[in-house]
């Protein structure tokens, strides 16, 4: 959930990237973490429209969300992410539920959960916090 400690402004384009809320990461064989086969929620404060936002986001090449348009989040939101043959996310905001495939580049068996972190190009400008719930 996000609260008023959630949000912060750059007050430049940096505003729009998109930070990590949670998702997954696969195991590789040689490499300890691979962010070429990943699954995450991306979120980030809009202050244009005064509303949090997400998005399925991947690192198949160098991060690229997967929906042309974000998702406004007006209070809680419930997302799930599944790895097969693709990535599956299921997103449920206010009411409404979302579905989203996309594929995989790796055919790792083994993953880690990636908690959130920052992310863009600038570190965040004051402290953030937000709240999540494992089901």
């Amino acid at each position: 959930m996000f609260t008023e400690d959630s949000k912060y402004n750059h007050g430049n384009q940096d505003q729009y990237d998109w930070n990590k809320l949670y998702g997954m990461y696969s195991l590789q064989p040689c490499w300890p973490m691979s962010h070429a086969d990943c699954g995450m929620i991306g979120w980030r404060w809009n202050p244009e429209y005064n509303r949090f936002e997400v998005t399925p986001y991947t690192h198949s090449t160098c991060g690229e969300r997967l929906w042309e348009k974000p998702i406004p989040v007006k209070s809680t939101m419930y997302a799930s992410i599944t790895a097969a043959d693709k990535w599956y996310y299921h997103i449920r905001v206010d009411g409404v539920d979302y579905y989203f495939d996309h594929p995989r580049t790796k055919r790792a068996k083994l993953f880690k959960q990636m908690n959130g972190y920052f992310g863009g190009n600038l570190p965040a400008p004051k402290d953030v916090t937000y709240y999540i719930q494992e089901l």
